[in-house]
């Protein structure tokens, strides 16, 4: 019973970092001062946030002040800077409650307008800005060169499309610095096939005439600055651009922090525009039976440069990949100090207070064991950490960082080994395929809910079901009906490939888990609008737990609910204010209280013990104080 009393404990002192009375305090002092952002350090692959420009952005620093972002919701590239890196914002960056959307705060290089990339016969008459049926985003991985630049990261992003046909034709873009100083280059690959398959590479919001075509490469003047775009077959010499000239007209979606509350305002975009596509040729590598395009994107400061520098060129540069050194094994942290003494103690139960490193931020979100007995666990700040010897002496304990830059996840869960965590964002299959101690594969497997990128916008979980089916709930917590599966408990099939909605009705579920030889899952629910006190809600089909929910939830009925399923337990108020993660007592060594349930409770810092019981099919119970006093 060691593993759960540790895994209770640590989630019910830690998750304090969400009080209510520091968010005020904060955002009391951000009145004052200015609001200075945090930014990750250099060597970080990748950062999952969300952007003004896509509430579901991943941006990849290609050098220290040159980085680009990609749109997981569209899959497209959509923005590329220089400067500093993506500014954070938001408590889990130790900043004010608000503002919460993260900015590119560089000189904007390169943009692309909100539409579907990809064209398949022949580029379209209209560009779509709805994902086709069949495409998803696949995930990103990141590895080293070791030929030209062995100490640098690469970063590859993942996704895939079906043809008319039903053929899947799966994507890998991998973009990289050019030679020049605000150059990017982008390798965009896929599998070998004989369909003939356009990609959109570049939009100028200019007319045909303005653009020059030398070769491969297009240049366009842009207020006597010049801007190219160089397009070429990695493995041969017969791709081919396309200009194509478009009154085009467009709504854009623009991220807000009032926007994730009450929509999102939507800018109309009416213009004369050229499009640039590129020709995927059907020369491929036969050794990776791929396709490839590589595609030069530079700026200049005038527009004879651009013009000269296209003419001396006759291909994107081209990169020779080596094969991956051996990476070295990720550093462990040991523990910093003593540890404050818990005070959380009965005289029947010892707690022990683990003595974390300092240079690990660990605002747990989740946690579970490996099949080795290390723990996992998930922070707010998007990390994921593996404490080494978690049941053993705290002060021995040692600590590994697995993972970086996902976007807040609030859950974690582990199953035949491999790492899940539920994000904003999405959720995730984290696997280290070089065994060097840290994830470099990170599979996306679903993310069809909606993500309007508010701070309030948590996904807690996951958890399997019997089935083997993951389990989410989703808070409707200052949700918008049109935003799907916010305030829902979900389903996801163990593949990822289906979502389904159980129950809806959550306000703020911070906790959730599993109970009984069948694993009935069950939500602790937080008190706030709608909802008067904590409580604890066996997630059953069909029922609504109070709070107005988003789609699937009938519009005419959001915010004016006329029923309402009660909750298996009830949680006096003065006991318990902002309940948290679950745990069932599964052993006889914590004493007669096998198949109850202990629930934290982060505004008073204590832990819960509640009893169950199933009368005619519907749960009830009891709920008593057990631990007070945690830090």
């Amino acid at each position: 019973m060691r593993r759960s009393l540790f895994y209770l404990l640590l989630t019910a002192a830690v998750v304090s970092v969400f009080s209510p009375t520091e968010v005020r305090a904060q955002a009391t002092k951000a009145k004052s001062a200015a609001v200075v952002p945090h930014y990750d350090p250099p060597d970080q692959p990748f950062r999952m946030a969300p952007m003004p420009q896509s509430t579901r952005s991943i941006v990849v620093p290609l050098a220290t002040n040159l980085h680009l972002a990609f749109d997981t919701a569209l899959l497209r590239t959509h923005t590329v800077w220089s400067g500093r890196g993506l500014a954070l914002l938001g408590p889990q960056y130790g900043l004010p409650k608000s503002p919460f959307i993260s900015t590119n705060d560089g000189t904007v290089l390169w943009t692309m307008p909100p539409v579907f990339p990809w064209a398949v016969g022949q580029p379209p008459e209209k560009l779509s800005q709805k994902l086709p049926v069949g495409a998803a985003f696949d995930g990103v991985s990141f590895f080293s060169n070791g030929v030209e630049r062995p100490s640098e990261l690469f970063v590859d992003l993942r996704y895939h499309f079906n043809t008319p046909a039903g053929k899947r034709i799966e994507v890998i873009e991998h973009p990289a610095q050019a030679t020049a100083e605000n150059g990017i280059w982008r390798e965009v690959s896929i599998q070998q096939c004989d369909d003939e398959l356009w990609f959109l590479a570049h939009v100028e919001g200019t007319p045909r005439n303005k653009a020059i075509v030398i070769g491969s490469a297009v240049v366009f003047e842009r207020s006597g600055a010049g801007f190219m775009i160089h397009v070429g077959d990695v493995f041969g010499d017969d791709s081919q651009i396309r200009l194509a000239e478009q009154n085009a007209d467009y709504l854009v979606s623009i991220a807000t922090e009032v926007g994730a509350e009450k929509g999102h305002p939507v800018e109309h975009l009416a213009r004369l525009e050229t499009q640039v596509w590129a020709k995927m040729s059907k020369v491929a590598d036969r050794a990776r039976k791929r396709r490839a395009i590589a595609i030069h994107l530079e700026s200049f400061r005038t527009h004879a440069e651009a013009v000269a520098y296209a003419r001396a060129i006759e291909r994107p540069p081209k990169w020779t990949w080596g094969s991956a050194p051996e990476q070295p094994p990720a550093p462990k942290l040991g523990s910093s100090g003593s540890g404050r003494p818990s005070s959380a103690s009965t005289p029947h139960f010892r707690s022990e207070a683990f003595p974390l490193p300092k240079e690990a931020n660990l605002l747990v979100g989740g946690m579970d064991f490996l099949p080795n007995g290390d723990l996992a666990i998930c922070t707010w700040a998007g990390e994921v950490w593996i404490v080494e010897g978690a049941t053993g002496s705290p002060a021995a304990a040692k600590y590994r960082r697995f993972a970086r830059g996902l976007a807040e996840p609030m859950g974690l869960a582990v199953r035949d080994g491999k790492i899940y965590v539920g994000t904003k964002q999405a959720l995730y299959r984290l696997t280290d395929t070089d065994s060097n101690g840290e994830a470099d594969l990170f599979e996306c497997l679903n993310q069809s809910w909606g993500y309007t990128g508010s701070y309030n916008a948590f996904v807690y979980g996951p958890v399997f079901d019997k089935a083997g089916n993951f389990i989410l709930a989703n808070a409707g917590h200052s949700g918008r009906w049109d935003a799907p599966y916010m305030g829902w408990g979900i389903r996801i099939s163990p593949d990822g490939a289906k979502l389904d909605a159980i129950c809806s009705g959550f306000r703020e579920p911070n906790g959730i888990g599993t109970f009984g030889p069948d694993r009935d899952v069950f939500v602790s629910e937080n008190q706030g609008q709608w909802i008067a006190a904590c409580k604890l809600n066996h997630v059953t089909p069909g029922k609504f737990y109070g709070h107005p929910s988003a789609w699937p939830a009938p519009q005419e009925e959001y915010g004016k609910h006329t029923r309402f399923d009660p909750p298996a337990v009830w949680f006096p108020y003065k006991l318990a204010r902002s309940t948290t993660g679950i745990v069932e007592i599964t052993d006889d060594r914590f004493g007669p209280f096998k198949g109850q349930l202990m629930v934290g409770d982060f505004q008073n810092a204590i832990v819960t013990r509640v009893q169950l019981e199933k009368v005619n099919g519907e749960y009830q119970g009891a709920v008593w104080p057990f631990l007070k006093q945690f830090q």
